[in-house]
């Protein structure tokens, strides 16, 4: 396993990379490392999330998993076999919880040298509200730098995600890697207590996770929170990095201050544009760009829809697949991103494979095939954006056809948005 595991790490990363294009990891130098580690992370997207981290890890990573995974003999024999140790849960199992087992494993791991995958939070949660954490990841810390009398170097790297939308294809995702925790440090702590060392490494922990994440209070509060994102980055476009930190300002803003008129303003705008079925970037593109720029955008429109539609053909099975599993059959919302990617991983290879067999059995051509090859997933990459570019400037030519009171009305509480996010931005 130590052999395929560099081959399982590329096709990782090249996965992640079709489906996340649009990830920036941030303070990436922490994750090239040679001590013991246990790396705790937040986990919101099941188990997309430990693929983000271990595949950009230059160590190589174990996984603390969910001891239900290991349950049956298919699933005991594939999680044992790629790097996963069992642990149980209390919100799994009612009665007494016994991890001696898991522990003894994990502090022999880690004493060995070892680098290990944790959710600190103890599950994944969907959503980017905060989660208090578990103590489990300062026990086994303490517990495997104690057998070693304090000498052994092991740290805790937190590592924050925040996705733009888990489940979507082709959305952001920032990575935010923090500053190792040394654990020998909390040996004083661990001499007046293992409860007491445990909480003060716990509360540290969890100071220094919640700086590398957007952590919304609840999920109404992070509604509104990615509507002013919207917003404010189709006006001011920035940076993934820079978008995060601004992000991260505003939400400490809005805790801080509870600015009603803005929250009032986001949440009656938005329904304007759920009323007359427009997004933000369609208001935006027709405030601001000039007519003869709306005409390019259309020129270009008309002289992209043949390579659309051939990209379409040429996708439209492989992508539909895993599209209708995890529509059609309702798999629960963490896991789609996850099951959608899986299936992609067989329904892609599997098509393009028969459509290139077929294609040259009808032209018995070698370069007109590799051609058709080549073609196949840049034109179904460019049939994704231009169909969602059709619809923004599809939805823009819509506004010209509303009355003037009602674009206005539009633009005015955009506008207003704008003013007031901009405002709260700048205070000091």
């Amino acid at each position: 396993m130590k052999l395929i595991y560099p081959f399982l790490k590329w096709l990782t990363r090249f996965v992640l990379w079709i489906y996340y294009p649009k990830t920036t990891v941030l303070n990436r130098q922490n994750l090239k490392f040679d001590q013991p580690t246990i790396i705790a992370c937040s986990h919101p997207n099941t188990m997309m999330d430990p693929l983000h981290v271990a595949s950009r890890t230059k160590k190589m990573v174990h996984f603390l998993a969910n001891a239900n995974l290991f349950a049956t003999p298919f699933g005991n024999w594939f999680y044992s076999t790629f790097f996963c140790i069992p642990i149980k849960r209390q919100i799994d199992d009612r009665k007494s919880v016994d991890n001696n087992s898991s522990f003894d494993r994990v502090i022999q791991f880690l004493a060995g040298g070892g680098c290990l995958w944790i959710a600190p939070e103890g599950g994944s949660y969907w959503g980017r509200h905060w989660m208090s954490l578990k103590t489990g990841t300062a026990r086994m810390a303490l517990l495997t730098e104690a057998a070693h009398n304090f000498e052994r170097g092991l740290r805790i790297l937190p590592v924050g995600l925040n996705y733009e939308a888990p489940n979507y294809f082709r959305t952001k995702l920032v990575i935010h890697v923090g500053e190792p925790i040394d654990v020998r440090t909390y040996k004083a702590a661990h001499e007046q207590g293992f409860r007491h060392a445990v909480n003060v490494l716990t509360h540290d922990l969890e100071v220094a996770l919640q700086a590398l994440e957007i952590s919304p209070s609840d999920e109404e509060e992070d509604s509104l929170l990615k509507k002013l994102e919207i917003v404010i980055q189709n006006e001011l476009p920035a940076s993934k990095k820079e978008e995060f930190f601004r992000t991260q300002s505003i939400l400490k803003k809005i805790q801080a201050e509870q600015p009603k008129a803005l929250l009032q303003n986001i949440d009656e705008y938005f329904e304007l544009l759920k009323k007359y079925k427009l997004e933000d970037r369609s208001v935006m593109h027709f405030a601001k760009l000039s007519p003869w720029l709306k005409w390019l955008d259309w020129l270009w429109m008309i002289g992209g829809f043949p390579i659309f539609l051939y990209g379409l053909i040429n996708n439209a099975i492989p992508s539909f697949i895993p599209y209708y599993f995890t529509n059609s059959r309702q798999p629960y919302i963490g896991y789609r991103a996850t099951v959608k990617m899986v299936i992609g991983l067989f329904t892609f290879p599997i098509f393009y494979g028969i459509q290139t067999a077929l294609v040259h059995y009808y032209f018995q051509n070698i370069w007109l095939t590799l051609g058709y090859l080549i073609t196949l997933m840049p034109t179904g990459l460019f049939a994704w954006h231009y169909f969602g570019w059709s619809k923004m400037v599809t939805k823009r030519w819509k506004i010209n056809r509303f009355r003037k009171e009602v674009q206005n009305t539009l633009l005015q509480r955009r506008q207003s948005i704008i003013d007031n996010g901009l405002a709260l931005l700048n205070e000091q």
